[in-house]
């Protein structure tokens, strides 16, 4: 798994969005561990297709197939909970850009969605209120004030963790950056390990203003960088989006929330038992119906939980 980080061979990767998830069945004492992996069908113009079902669907994890317990389209009514998080090297320039692009982001909430904003302290019902003053989108992150210098990671896990409890099948993390900050004052490669192992999505929305591209130092930085965001969105199913102008960012959050509505959902319990903390690879297949010319994107794989946390998860949900 670290090779592929660390080469550029994961940009070749299909794209989707995925998690870990617990879930137990209301009608048996047995507890059923499942796997969400979101999946976008596309034909050969890149429209997604959307009249599969499960039986259109095969799935293995490490090149053993698993039975599909779960199926569904997000279309359906599939909730989510976002994670929305800021990095940057100096906030307050990208200050403008940074409240169009989170406008952006909640303003596609929907009443069955949930979004914590951790760095902030910011609820859902706070985002909410944000999202329905269109008459104002700037008051969004007016008082922002984005001093955290923690790294990525740790940003993400507060998130995770408060995304935890709201019992959702999806979790989706939405990074708004200038691109230059990932680790803090640790290093990069283990932040983007720690990252991966929330098990959920990435989309990097990346404000580039041109502000770099004379200062060569800092353009190189941004180059190396913006490299590895690529291969963590890669790896965790998400997408990076650089936007370059003021006028670019609404579209952004449309992008990302059309790809989300777009996906089925494909849960199994994985046959390997084995909570050891490894990466576990996905194989999704079409089984074929006709002749059209589709594609299938899904994620790379999963970390499996370690024993302790899959027990703790159990506890919480008794």
């Amino acid at each position: 798994m670290r090779s592929l980080l660390l080469s550029g061979s994961v940009l070749g990767l299909i794209l989707c969005s995925c998690y870990l998830g617990f879930n137990s069945q209301a009608d048996t004492k047995t507890e059923i561990y499942l796997v969400p992996v979101n999946v976008l069908v596309t034909d050969k113009d890149g429209r997604p297709v959307t009249e599969l079902t499960r039986r259109d669907f095969s799935i293995a994890e490490d090149g053993v197939e698993q039975e599909i317990g779960y199926f569904a389209y997000d279309r359906d009514g599939m909730s989510a909970t976002f994670i929305l998080a800021f990095q940057f090297s100096d906030f307050e320039p990208f200050r403008p850009m940074a409240q169009r692009a989170a406008w952006s982001v909640i303003k596609q909430l929907r009443s069955i969605d949930d979004m914590t904003i951790s760095q902030l302290g910011v609820s859902r019902e706070t985002a909410a209120a944000f999202s329905s003053d269109t008459q104002k989108p700037t008051k969004i992150v007016r008082e922002f004030s984005i001093t955290d210098k923690s790294p990525l990671a740790d940003i993400l896990a507060a998130g995770s963790k408060a995304a935890n409890q709201k019992a959702k099948m999806r979790r989706v993390a939405i990074v708004i950056t200038d691109g230059l900050e990932l680790a803090g004052e640790g290093n990069d490669q283990d932040v983007a390990y720690r990252i991966l192992r929330e098990n959920m999505p990435l989309y990097f929305i990346v404000l580039d203003d041109g502000r770099f591209s004379s200062r060569p130092g800092a353009y190189t930085s941004l180059r190396q960088r913006m490299n590895l965001l690529t291969r963590i969105a890669a790896v965790s199913g998400g997408q990076v989006f650089v936007v370059k102008k003021q006028y670019e960012i609404p579209v952004v959050g449309d992008r990302i929330f059309q790809r989300l509505s777009s996906q089925y959902i494909i849960g199994y319990s994985p046959t390997n038992g084995k909570w050891d903390g490894s990466f576990r690879y996905f194989r999704v297949s079409l089984i074929a119906k006709d002749k059209r010319d589709l594609k299938i994107t899904t994620p790379l794989g999963y970390y499996a939980p370690v024993e302790t946390v899959a027990n703790d998860l159990n506890r919480e949900k008794k």
